[in-house]
C-alpha cells in the first residue's frame, strides 16, 4: 500500500532544549548539560560563576526592556 499524496512530505523538526529555569540552551550548552548529567560531573566553579552572571545580565536587561516600553508608552499617551 503506497501513500502517494506523501512523497513530498518534508515534517519540519525544531529540538529546543530548556534548563531547570526554563530558559532555552544553544546546543553546546545541552550537550554539555546531558553530558554532566550522564557522566555524574559538574562544571567548574569559574564556569558556574559565569553561567551565574550570564543569567542575571539577561533578568536586568529583560526588565530594562519593560521599564522602556513603559515610558515610552507614557510618553506616547501622555508627553505629546
Amino acid at each position: 500500500m503506497e501513500f502517494r499524496e506523501k512523497e513530498g512530505y518534508r515534517p519540519e523538526v525544531k529540538l529546543e532544549y530548556v534548563d531547570e529555569a526554563g530558559r532555552t540552551m544553544t546546543p553546546k550548552e545541552a550537550f554539555r548539560y546531558l553530558s554532566h548529567r550522564f557522566h555524574g560531573k559538574g562544571s567548574g566553579k569559574k564556569k558556574l560563576e559565569k553561567r551565574i552572571k550570564k543569567v542575571e545580565e539577561d533578568q536586568v536587561m529583560s526588565v530594562l526592556r519593560v521599564y522602556i516600553f513603559v515610558c515610552y508608552i507614557f510618553y506616547y499617551y501622555f508627553c505629546q
